[in-house]
């Protein structure tokens, strides 16, 4: 069977959902928690990205390095090198305290500040323009980054 040997990686994959989280700092979607922290403190709500040591950094819009790949939102607070579960593409993700306040149905962009994700698109050249999701209430949002951007000239 295809992707068989995943299973202890990623949980909810396949399933469908019909409600969104209902509690602070949660998701509803894919989830993965077998990759550890590579930065120093994480937050409920960062916007992360896997790197090639197979650690989550935290994202930023200013580096092709720290953009270009899979993406993931912080779902616990972990120092560097402890497990870190991270909600991934698909999945319905509830942060108040670290989103800002969303437009329902508003992109959802990553932000030009490490870790965070804004309505905004940046500004700032040589800054990614890349869509994260889409705000869905004001402090929840459905994660589905696309995988193209543009950079700003």
């Amino acid at each position: 069977m295809i992707g068989a040997n995943l299973s202890p990686f990623f949980s909810d994959l396949g399933a469908a959902y019909s409600s969104v989280p209902s509690t602070d700092g949660s998701s509803t979607g894919p989830t993965v928690s077998a990759f550890n922290c590579g930065y120093t403190s994480s937050a409920v709500g960062d916007l992360v990205y896997l790197d090639s040591s197979a650690t989550w950094q935290l994202c930023d819009a200013n580096t092709l390095l720290l953009y270009n790949g899979l993406l993931g939102i912080a779902l616990q607070v972990k120092a560097s090198g402890a497990a870190l579960t991270v909600a991934l593409p698909g999945s319905f993700i509830y942060a108040a305290a670290a989103f800002p306040t969303f437009t329902i149905g508003g992109p959802v962009y990553m932000s030009e500040t490490p870790g965070a994700v804004t309505q905004t698109a940046p500004t700032t050249t040589d800054a990614a323009m890349r869509i994260v999701g889409w705000g869905i209430h004001a402090d929840k949002m459905y994660f589905l980054p696309s995988p193209d951007y543009t950079t700003h000239v």
